[in-house]
């Protein structure tokens, strides 16, 4: 890969929300840019220097400011952050992550979030005049259907000593595909 263009991805998981802190989401990014570098930057050697070897406290706003540094040394960089919606802390982290593509200046960063339309998030964006592109999954239900009658039928409850009538599986089929909500 070019070291001059460096590609990181993040995907949230709501199951995790105790393992995705900003700090560790932020340290992440920085480790994934790290490792398309033919050599050690010196901004990581002096942030070694002074904040692991010393023991001094991280921060995030310390992480966004040596991912910042970091980014500098690529002609562009590529953030992919997938299912934004499910990080608890996202209200640390959208100013901090919109923050750095504005201070990229000129557009070395590019941000790619995928996300489930929510308020917070949509506002964000909107307020820091960021473009953004909204994408409607639409006619997901068939989709979930089929799944949801695949994985009915291997439960397999035709051989128990329970009678599973076509009506109640029906109706489990129709109740978790309208409780899905598209996802």
């Amino acid at each position: 890969m070019d070291s001059d263009i460096g590609v990181a991805f993040v995907y949230f998981n709501y199951k995790k929300q105790d393992a995705q802190s900003v700090k560790a989401i932020l340290g992440t990014i920085i480790k994934q840019l790290t490792r398309q570098k033919a050599c050690l930057p010196e901004v990581l050697r002096e942030f070694y220097r002074a904040y692991f070897r010393n023991a001094e406290r991280l921060s995030a706003e310390k992480l966004a400011t040596q991912l910042s540094q970091l980014i500098t040394t690529f002609a562009r960089v590529y953030v992919v952050i997938d299912a934004l919606d499910e990080f608890g802390d996202r209200k640390t982290f959208l100013p901090i992550i919109t923050g750095m593509g504005s201070a990229s200046g000129n557009g070395s960063l590019k941000i790619f979030v995928t996300s489930r339309r929510e308020r917070d998030i949509a506002a964000h964006f909107a307020k820091c005049r960021t473009s953004t592109l909204e994408i409607e999954a639409t006619k997901v239900d068939t989709d979930i259907e089929a799944f949801v009658r695949a994985e009915v039928g291997k439960w397999g409850l035709e051989t128990t000593d329970i009678s599973f009538a076509d009506g109640l599986r029906n109706e489990i089929i129709r109740a978790l595909t309208s409780k899905s909500g598209g996802m």
